[in-house]
């Protein structure tokens, strides 16, 4: 299983049908299949910026391409 950040991880448990802003990083260096149709934007090698639901996001946590899915969150600068 796919490490999820804990605080999205309560709060995909709490409302599964809502999409979440993600970045995904892979293991590997394909992009699985699930995600193929959906918006995305490659950050760098191996991480992906995604607006998925969090059923979706529980999916992918079971597979074995996917190490990590956490919040995609604006940055600010100081």
């Amino acid at each position: 299983m796919s490490f999820i950040q804990p605080e999205l991880k309560q709060q995909i448990q709490q409302h599964p049908q809502e999409n979440y802003a993600v970045l995904i990083t892979l293991k590997g260096s394909s992009l699985p299949a699930a995600l193929s149709n959906k918006g995305k934007f490659v950050f760098a090698d191996k991480i992906f910026s995604a607006r998925i639901s969090g059923q979706e996001i529980q999916s992918l946590a079971d597979n074995k391409e996917i190490e990590a899915i956490e919040p995609d969150k604006e940055l600010g600068m100081l």
